[in-house]
């Protein structure tokens, strides 16, 4: 039996995406859905002639990743400035002094 309920929750989430919406979701590429589709990862079907990945395939992909594991960065040595720095000397204009004629 279809409930108001059942009928709004089926109209909130959506069941089927198309591959460019689908790269979005799971914040990779195009190519990626591509080759998921094609390994048999994710599962697509076919409406006409697009390509729709069904959401729940997307659900179940990403809950088989495993978690990241990221090492600490590791602290940058913190430079002092120094309290009254001299002020920098532009450098002096060489002067060519006229040679002699001989």
């Amino acid at each position: 039996m279809v409930t108001e309920e059942t009928v709004e929750e089926a109209s909130l989430s959506p069941i089927l995406c198309p591959i460019p919406k689908a790269a979005t979701l799971i914040g990779r590429g195009v190519s990626f859905i591509y080759d998921a589709i094609a390994t048999g990862k994710i599962k697509a079907v076919k409406s006409d002639k697009r390509t729709l990945v069904i959401v729940k395939s997307l659900h179940e992909y990403v809950s088989k990743l495993d978690d990241a594991v990221i090492k600490p960065r590791p602290k940058r040595a913190h430079h002092r400035r120094k309290k009254n720095p001299q002020p920098s000397i532009p450098p002096q204009k060489r002067v060519v002094s006229p040679t002699p004629d001989a």
